[in-house]
């Protein structure tokens, strides 16, 4: 099965910096010693430390959809903010780190019962203790592959909000992962793993958007939008990058007979089944950027019979394209809550031109 990323982006101040955003997590999972094999990507809890039985956990989690900063900015300060909402009685006060991942990481649809402290079998796609992809990529290292060195830390103990504040690692790796979106695996949170210390934090699956894992980063100067408003300079066929092989875009920008513009975008992907399917996505170029609204086609195979009035159109969801160079469009299609139940998440590419188009781009 392919999982794709559900982001959250909001705007929310300005700072002596310049700019401050706050992004929710687009993917998290625990991972668990026990077995090697265990998971909890669809989860409402992440959990850190050791339990009483002298097992290990490690929470992941990861920001890949940094496109609400400029892609030339400088960042100036990250935090992390988690809530922790459950302890054991017995165990310890400790402290927890980040560390930057290495390696990519799956979230599957794996989602453990009860408490879910000891997870529960990896699905297709998890991360778990071995694998970084179950059940067909290994780590490295089993427990993650990650750096060395602490990115940042704090101290945790009873439930409640909790900020691993801003340090010089913290802040280049945000700057890494904007610089080299190809790198941006996340971090690993690990806790005290030599005392009983295990702790339970709300993953991005909770109910309420504040309790779910968010990174506040400060960030200066850079063009908003990257510099580059979509225009019909952007016309042609795109690619998905090597990291969904086998996906295209096909996009069109166009006046809308008002004096504005207006994106049309074809996509070619894959259903949970991993089945072929593709999505029309239509919306306005306002600001330089296009908020689209994405259907669904399905109908029958051709040969014998074929009616192409047999073919259904469903809205599937919504989505945005933003711009950065004539040669870079960034895209997140986000699924509504009926295609969510069967599966589908959201969808969050770096698009790759592959075809020039005929008129100059920008155009104007």
């Amino acid at each position: 099965m392919r999982t794709f990323i559900l982001v959250l982006i909001l705007v929310i101040s300005s700072t002596a910096y310049g700019e401050t955003v706050t992004i929710t997590a687009s993917q998290d999972n625990t991972i668990y010693t026990e077995g090697g094999q265990n998971s909890n990507g669809a989860g409402t809890n992440i959990f850190t430390g050791r339990n009483q039985g002298e097992e290990s956990r490690r929470a992941l989690v990861a920001f890949k959809d940094l496109s609400a900063i400029p892609s030339d900015a400088t960042i100036e300060s990250v935090k992390l903010h988690l809530r922790l909402n459950k302890k054991s009685a017995g165990s310890v006060a400790s402290s927890m780190a980040l560390h930057r991942l290495t390696s990519d990481w799956g979230e599957g649809t794996s989602n453990a019962p009860g408490q879910e402290g000891s997870g529960t079998i990896a699905s297709e796609g998890d991360a778990t203790w071995t694998f970084s992809f179950y059940s067909d990529t290994n780590w490295n290292t089993p427990g993650g592959d990650f750096a060395s060195s602490a990115s940042g830390q704090t101290n945790i103990d009873e439930p409640g909000e909790y900020t691993v504040g801003s340090t010089a690692s913290m802040v280049s790796d945000v700057q890494g992962w904007l610089d080299n979106p190809n790198s941006n695996f996340g971090w690993i949170i690990i806790g005290d793993e030599n005392n009983w210390t295990a702790r339970r934090f709300f993953s991005r699956e909770s109910s309420l958007d504040t309790n779910r894992p968010r990174l506040e980063i400060e960030f200066s100067g850079g063009t908003t939008g990257g510099g580059f408003s979509l225009d019909p300079g952007h016309n042609g066929n795109w690619w998905a990058g090597a990291s969904r092989n086998g996906e295209g875009v096909q996009i069109e920008v166009s006046n809308n007979g008002s004096g504005g513009l207006v994106l049309v975008a074809t996509m070619y992907s894959y259903n949970p089944d991993g089945q072929p399917i593709f999505l029309l996505a239509v919306g306005q170029i306002v600001d330089g950027e296009a908020v689209v609204d994405v259907y669904i086609y399905e109908g029958p195979m051709w040969g014998p019979g074929y009616d192409p009035a047999d073919w259904v159109e469903t809205q599937w969801g919504t989505g945005l394209f933003t711009a950065s160079s004539c040669d870079a469009i960034s895209m997140v299609l986000t699924p509504n809550p009926t295609f969510v139940s069967e599966g589908y998440s959201a969808l969050s590419s770096e698009l790759v031109r592959l075809t020039d188009s005929a008129i100059p781009c920008p155009l104007n």
